[in-house]
């Protein structure tokens, strides 16, 4: 019979928390270096929405709309 101590076993746990902490933070490089550009297309397209907001707005104001 294996006999696992309490020693074992938060060392274990201390090593799957390494592992994942690094997998989490891998992944989520991965996904800032590959998605860089979708988040300029989203901010693009957020810019452009706003200023047809504005611009609805304005028109309003001026009693246009």
């Amino acid at each position: 019979m294996v006999g696992i101590g309490i020693a074992e076993v938060l060392l274990l746990l201390i090593v799957l928390g390494i592992v994942t902490g690094g997998v989490y933070l891998g992944v989520r490089t991965l996904k800032r270096l590959g998605g860089g550009g979708r988040e300029r297309e989203l901010e693009a397209a957020k810019r452009e929405f706003e200023r047809e907001i504005e611009a609805r707005n304005r028109r309003e104001r001026m009693g246009g709309g």
